[in-house]
């Protein structure tokens, strides 16, 4: 069963990038090298997100500068797909919400 990702427990939270070293640009987006030495590329707008990742931005902030770069971007879709990402980043050991 799936749990249902909610922006009420992460609002004031802050992704933070763990291993700065271990990424790269690539031009269209992001590789990342995770701990386990697997590499992951993020997409365009993945590497907006991980830009952001900086210990500074709240959740929210990173939602409002989304909707602000991509403006078809409805709210509640750019909350879920940003909370799916940085969660799966958190479990891939390169984000940590502080």
């Amino acid at each position: 069963m799936r749990t249902k990702i909610n922006i009420e427990d992460y609002p004031g939270k802050r992704p933070l990038r763990l291993h700065t070293r271990n990424w790269a640009e690539d031009g269209e987006g992001v590789v990342i090298t995770v701990p386990s030495g697997r590499m992951f590329w993020l997409n365009e707008s993945g590497a907006f997100i991980w830009g952001l990742c900086d210990g500074k931005y709240t959740i929210e902030e990173i939602v409002d500068a989304m909707i602000k770069r991509y403006e078809d971007l409805e709210r509640n879709t750019a909350i879920k797909d940003l909370l799916k990402l940085v969660l799966s980043l958190q479990k891939l050991g390169v984000v940590r919400l502080l």
